[in-house]
Formats: C-alpha cells, sequence, structure tokens
C-alpha cells in the first residue's frame, strides 16, 4: 500500500496517515503489490527508519529492500519525506500548543491553559463537583523588591513544585495564571478530604524560602468557588474564586475563604468606592485633622498626628480603615500619601512660625506600600526641603507587622528615612508580632503603645503589665513611648507613672482641623487637662 499526502492536505490529516503508517508498518512487498502482509507471515524482516522528531520515529518493516534507484526505492523515498513533514507539522503543532497553554517559568499551566481545562470540566457530561481555588503569595511585591526578580522567579518555581509535590496527582488542573497567582482545581465529592488537601497546600506554601544566608517566610492567601454550588459556567467559577480570595487578604491574609453570594454585593460595593476615591482628591472630599498630643509630666501639647478624613458626597464620612485599605490595593496610596505629607507639613510650617502655637513635632502615618516605593526617600526629601523642615520635627509612623515580612529591607528602607533627619516610630506597638529578635535591629526613635491595653486598665489585668513590660524594653533600648487611646484621668496617671513621654487620646482632644486646635492654644499656654 502506498501512503500519499494530497496537495491540499492539511495537519489533522497528516497525522491520521502518520497513525496508519506507524500501526500497519507498511511494506514493500504491499507498496508493489506482490504477497501477503508481511505481519502474518514468515521471513527475515528488514526494518528501515524513514523519518523522524526528536520524539517520534516511523519506519517501514520490509520483505526485502528495493534496490535504490528502482521504482520501489523512489516511492520509499517520497514516502519517507512525507512522513518527514507530516511529523515536523505534528510536533510543531504540539509545541505551539504547550508555548500558548504552559507558562515558561513553572511549566504549570497559564491562563489560556486554565481556562481551557476549566471548560472542559464544566462541559463534561455528568459533571462531578469541584473546587476552583485561587492563590496568592502574601508580601511578594516585597521579596521582588528587596532581592530582585531573579529571586521572586525562583520563589514561583519553588512555589509550583510545591503544588506538585503536595497535590499533584490529584489536582484536575494546575495554573499559573500571573504574576504571583497560582489556581489549582481539586475534586469536591468529599469536602472532608477537599479541605485537608487545601490544607496541605497552605502549610507546604508555609515553608520559609532559602536565600542564603536568610530565610525569606512565605505565605498566601487563597479563595475557594465549587461547582455547581457557587457557578455552572467557567467566568463564575474563576470571578468567584478570585473575588473570595481578594476577600482572604483583606480578612488578614494567610487564610482561606470561601465565596458566598454575599461577597459579591460587598465586592461591588468596594469597586464603586474605590472608583469615588480616584477622584475625591480633585473633588476636594479629602482634608487633614490633627490630634494634639501631651507631656505626661505637664500635659502641654507637645506634637500632632496628622490623620486624613473623606467627606463622600453621597455616604458621609468614610472610615479610613476602609478607604486606606482600597488606596493601597490601588496604588493610589502612593499619591494620597503625599498629598496628606504636604497638607500636615505645610500646616505644621504655619505653626512653627506662630509664637502662640506649642506644637513642636508632627507625626505623619506611612503606609507599607509608600515604604516600599523607592521614590518615596527622594519625594520626602524635597518636601521637607521646600518647607524648611529640620532633623527631629517630622516622625513617621508604621506598624510593625508591615516591617516584618522582611526586616533586612525594611532596615535600609527606615535608615534611608532616618538619614534624612526623620524620625521612626513603631505604631500599634504589643498588637501583632512583637518579635523581640529583630526589634533590636530596626532603627526607630519611638514605640506607641496600642489603644486596645490602655482601654484595658482596670478591667483585664494583663493588660498593664504588658505596658509596664514595654515601657521598660523602650527605656532599654533608649526609645521614647507614646501611648494612645487615653480617655480618663486614670490611664493618664497609670502611664505617666510607667514613664510614658508623652499621652495621646480623647482626654487631650479628638481629631480636629487645624482652625479648631488654634481655638485651643489661642488663648495661652497649651495645658490641655
Amino acid at each position: 500500500m502506498v501512503l500519499s499526502l494530497a496537495a491540499g492536505w492539511n495537519a489533522g490529516a497528516a497525522r491520521d496517515q502518520v497513525r496508519r503508517a506507524t500501526s500497519r508498518r507498511a511494506s514493500l512487498a504491499a507498496c508493489r503489490g506482490e504477497g501477503a502482509d508481511p505481519a502474518g507471515g514468515e521471513g527475515p524482516w528488514h526494518d528501515l527508519p524513514v523519518a523522524h522528531t526528536s520524539n517520534q520515529r516511523v519506519w517501514l518493516r520490509l520483505a526485502r529492500l528495493p534496490a535504490p534507484e528502482g521504482r520501489a526505492g523512489r516511492e520509499l523515498a517520497a514516502l519517507g519525506q512525507r512522513l518527514a513533514v507530516a511529523l515536523h507539522a505534528e510536533q510543531h503543532e504540539h509545541q505551539l500548543r504547550e508555548r500558548a497553554t504552559r507558562d515558561s517559568l513553572t511549566g504549570l499551566l497559564n491562563r489560556f491553559g486554565l481556562v481551557e481545562a476549566v471548560d472542559q470540566l464544566v462541559q463534561a457530561q455528568a459533571a462531578t463537583p469541584f473546587a476552583v481555588v485561587y492563590m496568592d503569595l502574601d508580601g511578594f511585591k516585597e521579596i521582588n523588591d528587596a532581592y530582585g526578580h531573579e529571586v521572586g522567579d525562583c520563589v514561583l518555581r519553588e512555589v509550583a513544585a510545591r503544588l506538585r509535590n503536595c497535590i499533584g496527582p490529584r489536582a484536575l488542573a494546575m495554573a499559573r495564571p500571573g504574576g504571583d497567582e497560582f489556581v489549582f482545581v481539586l475534586p469536591a465529592d468529599a469536602q472532608a478530604a477537599l479541605r485537608a488537601h487545601i490544607e496541605s497546600v497552605m502549610q507546604a506554601v508555609r515553608v520559609p524560602y532559602s536565600v542564603p544566608p536568610r530565610l525569606l517566610p512565605l505565605a498566601a492567601s487563597l479563595g475557594m468557588a465549587q461547582y455547581p454550588s457557587h457557578g455552572t459556567s467557567r467566568d463564575e467559577l474563576l470571578k468567584h474564586a478570585d473575588l473570595a480570595m481578594y476577600t482572604a487578604k483583606g480578612a488578614g491574609r494567610n487564610v482561606l475563604v470561601e465565596f458566598e453570594p454575599a461577597l459579591a454585593a460587598e465586592q461591588a460595593g468596594r469597586l464603586a468606592l474605590r472608583h469615588d476615591l480616584r477622584h475625591a482628591l480633585a473633588g476636594q472630599q479629602m482634608f487633614v485633622v490633627f490630634q494634639p498630643r501631651v507631656r505626661s509630666n505637664d500635659r502641654q501639647i507637645a506634637s500632632v498626628e496628622a490623620l486624613l478624613r473623606w467627606r463622600h458626597p453621597d455616604k458621609g464620612l468614610v472610615s479610613p480603615d476602609t478607604f486606606i485599605a482600597l488606596a493601597e490595593e490601588s496604588g493610589f496610596i502612593i499619591e494620597l500619601g503625599l498629598w496628606v505629607l504636604r497638607q500636615a507639613l505645610q500646616q505644621f510650617a504655619a505653626w512653627r512660625a506662630d509664637p502662640q502655637a506649642p506644637v513642636r513635632h508632627l507625626s505623619v502615618n506611612l503606609s507599607p506600600v509608600q515604604l516600599a516605593d523607592p521614590a518615596f526617600p527622594e519625594a520626602l526629601h524635597a518636601l521637607m526641603q521646600e518647607f524648611d523642615i529640620r532633623p527631629g520635627e517630622l516622625e513617621l509612623e508604621i506598624t510593625e507587622g508591615a516591617l516584618i515580612q522582611d526586616v533586612d529591607a525594611a532596615v535600609t528602607r527606615l535608615a534611608a528615612l532616618r538619614a534624612h533627619g526623620v524620625a521612626i516610630a513603631l505604631d500599634d506597638f504589643g498588637v501583632g508580632y512583637s518579635a523581640m529578635r529583630y526589634l533590636n535591629r530596626l532603627p526607630f526613635d519611638t514605640l506607641k503603645i496600642d489603644k486596645s491595653f490602655v482601654f484595658a486598665f482596670g478591667i483585664e489585668r494583663p493588660a498593664l503589665a504588658i505596658a509596664t513590660a514595654i515601657v521598660a524594653l523602650a527605656k532599654a533600648l533608649d526609645k521614647r513611648v507614646v501611648a494612645e487611646g487615653v480617655e480618663t484621668p486614670m490611664q493618664a496617671d497609670l502611664l505617666q507613672g510607667l514613664g510614658v513621654n508623652e499621652l495621646q487620646g480623647y482626654l487631650y482632644g479628638k481629631p480636629q482641623t487645624a482652625a479648631e486646635l488654634g481655638r485651643l492654644w489661642g488663648g495661652g499656654d497649651g495645658v490641655m487637662v
């Protein structure tokens, strides 16, 4: 039998010819019409390779070798050429498909491959329940910024390897759609087994990654949507799993959140609010207020903390906890933070020029996103020069939890800020990490005792003991201490007795505009209570 490829052949037809050629092992006798099928006969056979690629080979089993110059030899050579073209076309198509559906960095499916895989699962007849799990690495941007993209790529490959080792045989699909996001699909016919597999993934990811001489802590936020209860189409399942993952990041990270319908409504509200936030500055909806801080020994105003407020035209005052998180998610916090600094420094310069104003120091909150921005130190320095801010007059507050992800990078960034004469305060100290092993490495000047401890004085016995320990620690490190949330004279007296330097809270004034603060000391000495 002579196999030939017509002029209008396509890759599919070529593959069929290749399969027929390799399965039937066409013989020269069949080409010439002589004798029976050699596969069923007897005698010595000659296996002659006629075409091959890097991973396939086709040969003919011949009853006898043809003369190279004869008709059978020419037909054999022509057949080999056609088979070679067909094989290479098939290999090229396979390579193109792999490139189109595989992530080149990790070898997992890419976004296109993921979409195709979930489509197939949804469209399968008698589809069994399955779960789509979105996983986003927490703090990956900081790793990239601190160690470079080469280390970041190594981390991504390592996470992919851990996924394979953990759930490879069980997973229906594993993908890296892009960035630091991973997606895996698991059977959901047994809920206990499903959650056990997800927990094993979380535990595997949490193992620190070694970048000698350091160990980088890793963690991930996960969101899950199940078929068919959370969606019956590919778009619904991917969207809902993604939404649940972002909810997990907002809930404190390093957790799993399962989709529920209320999340969709909440997300719609957040998206609308984030859109409005982009226009809030231009719409003059943002303003800065100041809360006084007093010296504990004489209760006179020593400094103020600048705080941002948003008065939405329809919703009224929006909680800072809400809109600051939205600004950080969108990256708008970079622009917003510099605007706050400009407003606060401008007002501080005016106070400094007023002999009646007792404010000698200004404190401004710093977002972890701002701290990680390479351009921030120079932008800050330019503002300080513009308003002639002297060393020690400006203090930047940052929560200790924002520094624990990468202490080495935090040390470098904080040191760069202090080089410009900026003081650093660790805000909300005592809540969250409070790891003593890194505290002596961080370049900071002030510890702020969290208001939750101050509020608990007289209510919870450990609260005063913790506050006492924090003050003793600060004094041992030669740091200043500020207590926030002071609302009663009893709390103020206790904190003064512990050796706290400054007190802040509603006892001494709520956050208020500069004009309102001016009326407080307009009569004279700045004594609050």
